[in-house]
């Protein structure tokens, strides 16, 4: 007899391996044959793929809670040990974005917003031990989370060194001291 924890969890780690081998036409058999679980056992905890992707982004999103509240305890160092490790886990999960495009936007911005929330907790930690220039808002995260992900686009696996470097740099010029967040004049275009 099968464990329904133990049968979940080898249907998601097979569902993870079938996406990213067939991509998002990939069938339930499939995953059921990966698994080494009858179509049925597999129906009975995901009736439908749709249903493996939602599991597989949840668990994304509830490991970078997992990596928040472990990076919470280092001071000071939270939010760039959270940055980091969020990251690493991306540029292991390169297909999230697309999995997450099948969900609900609403259950996808629950799921996002929670995560945004725990990293700003660790961004105002890091503001109060004088990490983090205090003039940066929870509204600038949106933007540091999309310039992540598309260091993490453009590095791939191939480039580890250059987006952990491309990273501290974004970092870098979120430090103290770093120059004023006014945008420069923009000149007027030549008139002829």
């Amino acid at each position: 007899m099968s464990d329904g924890v133990s049968d979940r969890r080898r249907i998601l780690v097979a569902g993870r391996e079938v996406l990213d081998a067939e991509g998002l036409g990939a069938g339930l058999g499939s995953i059921a044959l990966r698994a080494g679980l009858d179509v049925a056992t597999v129906q009975d905890a995901y009736p439908e793929v749709a249903a493996v992707v939602r599991d597989l982004v949840a668990d994304f999103f509830e490991k970078c809670l997992e990596m928040a509240e472990a990076a919470s305890e280092h001071g000071g160092d939270a939010y760039d040990r959270y940055v980091f490790a969020c990251a690493e886990l991306s540029a292991e999960t390169p297909q999230i974005s697309v999995w997450a495009q099948m969900l609900r936007e609403d259950d996808v911005l629950a799921m996002v917003n929670q995560v945004v929330d725990k990293a700003y907790d660790l961004l105002v930690q890091a503001q109060l031990h004088g990490r983090i220039r205090a003039d940066i808002q929870r509204s600038d995260l949106d933007g540091i989370q999309r310039t992540m992900a598309r260091l993490i686009t453009i590095t791939g696996d191939a480039a580890p060194v250059a987006r952990r470097r491309w990273l501290a740099l974004m970092l870098a010029g979120m430090r103290p001291g770093s120059e004023a967040l006014e945008p420069p004049a923009v000149p007027a275009p030549p008139t002829n």
